[in-house]
């Protein structure tokens, strides 16, 4: 149990389309079976960063056109890489897909100030911290194979929002999380492109 009350962290985040999530969902259920049980403690999102205040509607809204202008400069989609090697989160590992968009990080809306800027990452999974003694959750004895996606990386349609994570009063201690999202404010339609003739 975790005992230690811990303040909430305050993030902005993007969140793919149900859509995109079916596949991901169906691949957490993977990994809880396999031994993983942080497979559904956070929430099936990019954390573009931290903030203390949850950013307001106008400025969700400025966030949401500036990444569809990103998205837009290339193939019109948000394109993910292959998982890569665990990371670590402070003490808290994590599976993670890289978001191949990074310079929207660096390049916000001058009225969007995030306190810790994150490399955009979709968070497959919660690992417990390196050195644990539960295996098979450890970040650094993660099974190759699980790395192995068949489905498509990419999506286009999304929505920006607050989310507030914070440390459940029970399950395993860095693995047990609650977290509450704040109302969606979804990215301008993509530009329509003519099909080649």
């Amino acid at each position: 149990m975790i005992t230690t009350p811990t303040p909430p962290s305050r993030l902005v985040a993007l969140f793919p389309h149900d859509d995109f999530l079916r596949p991901i969902r169906a691949y957490r259920s993977r990994l809880f079976a396999s031994g993983y049980t942080g497979a559904h403690s956070f929430p099936p999102c990019i954390p573009l960063g931290f903030t203390e205040e949850p950013l307001k509607r106008d400025q969700l809204s400025n966030l949401a056109a500036h990444l569809r202008q990103r998205a837009e400069a290339g193939s019109g989609h948000f394109h993910l890489g292959k998982p890569g090697e665990p990371k670590l989160l402070g003490t808290t590992g994590f599976l993670h897909i890289p978001m191949r968009l990074n310079p929207l990080i660096h390049e916000l809306p001058s009225d969007i100030h995030l306190d810790t800027l994150v490399e955009p990452d979709f968070i497959l999974c919660l690992l417990s911290p390196q050195g644990s003694a539960m295996p098979p959750v450890r970040a650094d004895k993660v099974d190759p194979g699980l790395l192995e996606l068949n489905f498509p990386l990419r999506f286009r349609a999304a929505f920006v929002a607050n989310l507030v994570l914070w440390p459940a009063t029970y399950g395993v201690a860095g693995l047990s999380f609650c977290w509450e999202r704040g109302n969606p404010v979804w990215l301008p339609a993509p530009l329509r492109r003519k099909t080649p003739k």
